[in-house]
């Protein structure tokens, strides 16, 4: 019920807006860590699935990053600590844990997730692929954790949306994670075996915590959607609480804390939603707004930005997605080579939406062409600016050829 009824427009984007980009990602996340936990399961691996896992695990680093922080760094970690513990109990005399075939499964496991974090890492080294680019931000990164990035994990989570009680639900759902997490991580201490379940989810809770530090300690721009593999963490909290067969009473607790959050994200989110007649006043729908009423039909910004603006618009301006701010080339993934020159003539007016924190990358962009580019407007965190030419490059290329 909690991963059905998510309580922020952030996470409802990941449902619908992106679905396409982060479907994928959900379901190769869930394949391997099936794999992962019936290898564990059956101390024995098999051939088709691992083949299988790999190959998704390629395509996925053809998309960007997401996949190496949503699924196979977070996985190699615990796979890392897996091995170390799995060394001081084949030292217990007597633990069925020393016998050869499972040590040989072991190892088969291990090498099975390295070579899912290097394909991955592969599949993004092809020209086609979406780059990794990002730069880091350590000066500053512990600020922008404590006065951007949790604030925005709580929003996406919806401790802004759900009142008073909503969030002591939210916090309660929350302890009981944390909980989880140090009951396995207690037992790995006294070198006991953790269950299946138990590996796994310390894999989906490495997960969210990597993005957490990751959108922290680089330049990437910190959005809510990115937060969502969170609500994986709590509802798997919750299915290995309930298979206790002690705790009653938190048991009760959490189901009435599932289901006032279920209704409360009814109420304060899905019916307002669909009784209103306009989208809700944002930057997003403000910029778009603008983008119509001056004529600027065609824009680009980046993917995080640019799908969003042409659904506030209902598709009256078209808003293209680039994959950088300083070379304005093609976004690879899920675009039309019909959005870019040559399909579009360079000859048209074309704005540009810039952010607060990609304006240093669009300054290199603007070298050598400041008499061809202006700022029009500033809304919120967007930067407009427009030109009478499209100086988007379709491919790689810094070059525009304003006569083509």
């Amino acid at each position: 019920m909690l991963l059905a009824l998510p309580a922020n427009y952030s996470l409802l984007e990941v449902l619908y807006l992106f679905a396409g980009y982060y479907a994928g990602h959900v379901a190769v996340l869930f394949f391997t860590l099936g794999v992962y936990g019936g290898s564990l399961h059956r101390k024995s691996i098999r051939k088709g699935q691992i083949f299988i896992s790999l190959f998704l695990a390629f395509l996925l680093g053809m998309q960007g990053s997401r996949g190496m922080l949503v699924i196979y760094g977070p996985l190699a970690a615990v796979e890392m600590v897996r091995c170390f513990h799995q060394v001081f109990l084949q030292r217990i005399k007597g633990s069925a844990i020393g016998k050869k075939s499972v040590r040989e499964t072991d190892w088969k496991i291990s090498v099975w997730v390295l070579a899912g974090c290097v394909v991955n890492y592969l599949g993004n080294c092809l020209p086609v692929s979406v780059s990794f680019g990002f730069s880091r931000n350590i000066r500053k990164g512990f600020s922008k954790l404590l006065e951007t990035v949790i604030p925005d994990a709580a929003e996406a989570m919806g401790f802004g949306k759900v009142g008073t009680f909503g969030q002591i639900c939210l916090m309660f759902l929350f302890i009981n994670a944390g909980y989880v997490l140090v009951k396995v991580l207690y037992k790995i201490l006294k070198r006991k075996e953790p269950e299946v379940l138990e590996w796994i989810y310390l894999v989906v809770c490495a997960s969210p915590i990597m993005t957490v530090l990751m959108v922290s300690f680089t330049t990437v721009e910190s959005t809510g959607r990115y937060y969502f593999t969170f609500l994986i963490m709590l509802s798997m909290a919750v299915v290995i609480v309930i298979k206790e067969k002690s705790l009653v009473t938190v048991k009760a607790c959490i189901w009435i804390a599932v289901s006032y959050l279920a209704v409360a994200n009814i109420v304060n989110l899905y019916l307002p939603m669909i009784g209103s007649k306009e989208p809700p006043e944002s930057d997003f729908f403000m910029v778009a707004d603008y983008l119509e009423e001056n004529g600027y039909l065609l824009a680009y910004a980046t993917f995080e930005n640019a799908n969003s603006m042409t659904v506030v618009s209902n598709g009256k301006v078209k808003v293209a997605p680039v994959a950088s701010m300083e070379r304005m080339d093609i976004c690879k993934w899920l675009s039309s080579t019909k959005w870019y020159p040559p399909e579009i003539s360079r000859d048209q007016v074309t704005a540009y939406l810039v952010t607060e924190s990609e304006m240093p990358e669009f300054q290199l962009f603007l070298e050598g062409k400041d008499s061809l580019v202006e700022e029009a407007e500033q809304i919120g965190k967007f930067h407009i600016y427009v030109s009478d030419y499209n100086l988007v490059n379709f491919q790689d290329d810094s070059s525009v050829d304003l006569k083509s």
